[in-house]
């Protein structure tokens, strides 16, 4: 009996030290998928649409570790874009996107993780992700 109520002890312990999920703000992000490879180094980057009449879309993309985007368009209508520019081969980069609606915005898009380790909490945002093919 003391070795099931030790086994049961641990695997309670396991879940609350180690407990957390991942979930999606702002616009919802149909592709890339988050961490993908993408196959052209102009890839086209898309996202479900937000309801209402007369919205615009901003983009932006950062190359992984640096904080001024490398790309950003404002003003886009539709539900997807081509990048109108080479992005750097075998490479990382992080992109979102957000709504307008007259003078209102949505939320940027992101991934945010939550983990809860028994004795805090802890909450990860990231914008989405994405890799460029390596050039033969």
């Amino acid at each position: 009996m003391k070795r099931i109520s030790r086994a049961l002890a641990l695997f309670v312990l396991s879940g609350l030290v180690f407990s957390g999920c991942t979930s999606y703000k702002g616009m919802q992000i149909v592709a890339p998928e988050f961490g993908q490879t993408v196959s052209e180094l102009s890839p086209t980057l898309q996202w479900q649409e937000a309801p209402g009449k007369d919205v615009t879309y901003e983009l932006v993309i950062y190359e992984e570790g640096n904080d001024k985007p490398v790309y950003h368009k404002k003003g886009l209508t539709g539900n997807n874009h081509t990048v109108e520019i080479e992005l750097k081969p075998n490479t990382l980069y992080k992109w979102s996107i957000r709504s307008k609606t007259g003078d209102t915005f949505s939320e940027w898009s992101k991934k945010e993780t939550r983990v809860f380790t028994g004795v805090s909490y802890h909450r990860r945002t990231k914008k989405m992700e994405f890799s460029t093919p390596a050039v033969e």
